[in-house]
């Protein structure tokens, strides 16, 4: 799952960014070693990230010795006397046009390599998709039959609507439904994790690794639950008004205020008991940037409350106040958090 992946790459860029600040810690190195360990996962992102490392700093290498001959070149060409720049003029003016194609080529091939490494997953997620939101985009789509998806910030869907049935399948993201009923066209929504089947009613359903669910606001779904690994349909679930399934507990629970549901739709978050870093990692979907946990953070409280999605960097930095934590902001685009 291309979503896993990234959460496992974050975590070698933050272990990278970690014991770079913290070289001479061996505690440090021992945790780090024990979660390179617990996973081929991690094992796999780790070899992935220190490869771009190190074909980064080759490539930048070859790029400073392209433009220190270059400048040697120049100062060669410059050294001669009248006659003898006359007789190199044609040489001493293509040769660094070359160099510069040459340096222009490796910059090209610098990026096109980080392009493929780090944006790989987006382009085939752009190409397999028939909508798509960037980070902090809200998008509200209107179907041909009269029904209404929102989708959430980076989240992706692909449209299959045939004769006999509607569907769409869920690659990234959550997205919330409004369904015009048609009982000779079923509705139904497909993920990794569940396949929701509908005639008309409203609701959400959340394929994040977080806070994966599939929530009821009004009428009444069909849940068939999936396993992932073992690639076969598990129970099935129904769920009516207010009822909101876990995909990460395995249970449904009843909620008093449904209305509260995909609270996104309006620019929210609202958060009742969930531990800080939860919060911050959900608020970090909507910042245009990346958010960085230095080192392994202490047990955090649970926050209930209501924050700004239009203002995610604003929100983070009131989450970390609340829990004594530190916010380094590395670029506009960076944020570290950290104990202080």
């Amino acid at each position: 799952m291309e979503e896993d992946k990234q959460i496992y790459l974050d975590q070698a860029v933050d272990w990278m960014i970690t014991l770079q600040e913290h070289s001479d810690d061996q505690a440090l190195r021992s945790q780090f070693e024990e979660w390179l360990e617990a996973s081929d996962k991690h094992q796999e992102a780790w070899q992935e990230i220190s490869s771009t490392k190190s074909l980064m700093s080759s490539l930048l290498e070859t790029e400073a010795d392209e433009l220190k001959r270059l400048k040697e070149d120049e100062l060669s060409v410059t050294s001669l006397n009248k006659s003898q720049q006359v007789g190199r003029v044609t040489v001493g003016a293509l040769r660094p046009a070359s160099g510069g194609f040459r340096f222009a080529a490796l910059s090209s091939v610098f990026c096109l390599l980080l392009c493929l490494v780090y944006f790989s997953p987006l382009l085939m997620l752009y190409l397999k998709s028939d909508y798509m939101t960037g980070v902090g985009d809200v998008r509200v789509i209107s179907m041909v039959d009269g029904s209404k998806i929102h989708l959430d910030s980076q989240s992706a869907i692909q449209v299959d609507y045939e004769e006999k049935f509607r569907t769409i399948h869920i690659l990234k993201g959550r997205a919330f439904f409004n369904v015009s009923r048609n009982e000779n066209r079923p509705f139904k929504v497909k993920s990794n994790r569940a396949e929701v089947t509908v005639l008309g009613t409203q609701f959400e359903v959340d394929t994040t690794e977080q806070k994966g669910a599939v929530s009821v606001v009004e009428g009444a779904v069909s849940v068939q639950l999936k396993d992932v690994e073992k690639r076969q349909k598990l129970s099935l679930a129904k769920l009516m008004k207010g009822d909101r399934y876990s995909f990460i507990d395995k249970e449904k629970r009843a909620e008093n205020t449904p209305e509260k549901f995909a609270s996104w739709r309006k620019g929210k978050l609202i958060v009742d008991g969930w531990y800080a870093q939860d919060v911050i990692n959900e608020l970090g979907r909507y910042y245009n940037g990346s958010v960085f946990f230095n080192g392994k953070l202490a047990s955090l409280n649970k926050l209930s409350g209501v924050y700004d999605l239009n203002s995610p960097k604003a929100a983070i930095k009131l989450v970390a106040a609340t829990e004594g934590l530190s916010v380094k902001e590395i670029t506009p685009w960076i944020l570290v958090i950290s104990q202080k």
